[in-house]
């Protein structure tokens, strides 16, 4: 059976699609529904305490605004983390081949006893957590592709900027 249901792109959240600007044209109310009331999830989550302490700091530093711009509540807390823990497991498996590197002059391929050559362990980890941040992080569209894609117009008659304006402003 060729295609169904799951097949192709998954669709963006409503409100990262307006605020690229609407490329596809697609009526607001069409958008909009289906979604769960923002009202009911709107809260900004707390980081889970089996974070490490990057992942915490990491947290930190993205929740808010991507709570500002819509697309964080409590039910994207565990994404979220997924996200951070990965970004903490990156510094930390850098670290080790930076180590590696200084120690024995070796950090992306190590010379096994045979003579061959071998990717380092702490190499392949990073890979894997590099995967993991993008697969999460583009759930929240945080990605250089999505910052390059036109950005929303304010709506006619709007004369104040927001905070939800000014957070995108940064990032779209």
């Amino acid at each position: 059976m060729a295609g169904n249901s799951a097949s192709g792109r998954r669709s963006l959240p409503a409100n990262v699609h307006v605020l690229r600007g609407n490329p596809s044209k697609k009526n607001l109310n069409d958008l909009r529904g289906g979604q769960v009331p923002w009202a009911e999830v709107a809260t900004l989550p707390e980081p889970p305490v089996h974070l490490s302490e990057v992942a915490k700091q990491r947290w930190h530093e993205v929740a808010e605004d991507l709570h500002t711009l819509g697309l964080l509540g409590r039910l994207d807390r565990d994404e979220l983390a997924v996200y951070c823990q990965a970004y903490g497991d990156w510094v930390s498996y850098r670290e080790k081949i930076d180590e590696q590197e200084r120690k024995f002059s070796e950090g992306h391929v190590l010379i096994t006893k045979n003579g061959f050559q071998q990717i380092s362990a702490w190499k392949t980890l990073e890979k894997q957590a590099i995967e993991m941040m993008r697969s999460a992080g583009n759930s929240f569209g945080m990605n250089p592709a999505a910052r390059a894609k036109p950005v929303a117009t304010p709506a006619q008659g709007e004369l104040f900027e927001n905070n939800e304006q000014r957070t995108a402003a940064k990032y779209f």
